[in-house]
């Protein structure tokens, strides 16, 4: 295991959330939708996987922070919030409510969610556009948005941010 090998005092998530159940680019693919492990068929599912997923991290290294960096797979979930698709998704819609409280109050409602329903201590949520460097790195730079706000990519990248490391293309540049 990389994190026993390397023994870090901080970890960068890019899309930790994935956001399947409520994906933009699937929502009117019902063959894909159909096909959705349990704990991504409904949001509350999926959000509840994913405290899990943070508390074993957790529990396993006490000693670490994990940093979730504004992704674009973290975003699904404002989109859905704003577009108020939740009202008539059925299955989503008393969790689409209370995400969307949290949304009204201008507060991220994946961190409000999970501050609210575990005992996670150690995640920490950067905020768009907020930079968080370490030795002149810059962490807080998924690489889906350029510098001009368009679709992000590893050209526009390095001319708007010279040292970051980015998560969106999912290789190693």
């Amino acid at each position: 295991d990389v994190i026993d090998l390397c023994k870090p005092s901080n970890i960068f998530l890019h899309d930790s959330f994935d956001g399947a159940s409520i994906n933009p680019h699937t929502k009117d693919k019902i063959g894909v939708k159909c096909k959705l492990p349990i704990h991504q068929e409904t949001l509350k599912n999926e959000l509840d996987y994913f405290i899990n997923f943070l508390e074993v991290l957790e529990n396993k290294y006490p000693d670490v922070t994990f940093y979730h960096v504004h992704s674009n797979h973290n975003m699904f979930l404002d989109r859905y919030l704003e577009s108020g698709e939740f009202i008539n998704d059925y299955v989503n819609t008393k969790i689409g409510n209370e995400l969307f409280s949290y949304y009204l109050k201008n507060k991220n409602p994946l961190e409000a969610y999970i501050k609210k329903h575990s005992n996670l201590k150690n995640n920490i949520f950067l905020k768009k556009g907020h930079s968080f460097k370490i030795k002149n790195c810059e962490m807080n730079t998924h690489g889906h948005i350029s510098s001009n706000g368009s679709r992000g990519g590893i050209k526009s990248l390095e001319k708007s941010v010279s040292n970051a490391i980015v998560g969106h293309s999912h290789t190693y540049n």
